[in-house]
């Protein structure tokens, strides 16, 4: 969405918004007599410029993989658990999960929105993994179909590496 604002950057612009930059709320257009005022001076006739305002979005990013260490015994089912963490104030959406042993993939699904400012810590994106002797890689990667528009998208995968004796 693009906005023509007069004098977007000048002193009364940030004074009506209240910060150093343009809060695209505020009003700052300053049109008087065809051309751009400021504190009663013509700075420009027709002045304008154009600003482009992007919608804040949702930043998601798994929490710690969490798991018992003393399950890691080889043929012994090891439940493994990571939360959603929105780290904005706006809300995601639903999303698809992954699980993923050595690279192989284990585990799709579907997991819920996830609310502004929210970590969801419900169980919803565990995964439970017969151990295998060696050691191994297991990561949790989220909005793994990108149907979330993101602020970050380079957070979405977590991993943590376990040796089964």
């Amino acid at each position: 969405m693009k906005r023509h604002l007069v004098d977007p950057g000048g002193v009364e612009a940030r004074r009506e918004a209240g910060v150093c930059g343009i809060d695209a709320e505020a009003s700052v257009r300053r049109v008087l007599d065809g051309g751009l005022r400021l504190a009663n001076r013509i700075l420009h006739p027709r002045a304008s410029r154009s600003v482009t305002v992007v919608a804040p979005r949702p930043d998601l990013t798994p929490t710690a993989i969490l798991y018992t260490s003393a399950d890691l015994v080889r043929g012994r089912a090891v439940l493994f658990d990571s939360g959603v963490q929105n780290l904005k104030p706006v809300g995601s959406g639903n999303f698809n999960i992954k699980w993923f042993v050595d690279g192989v993939q284990v585990g799709y699904g579907p997991h819920t929105a996830v609310p502004g400012n929210t970590t969801i810590l419900n169980g919803n994106s565990s995964f439970t993994w017969t151990a295998v002797a060696g050691t191994h890689t297991l990561t949790f990667s989220l909005d793994v179909d990108n149907q979330v528009a993101e602020s970050n998208e380079t957070n979405n995968s977590r991993a943590v590496t376990v040796t089964v004796p």
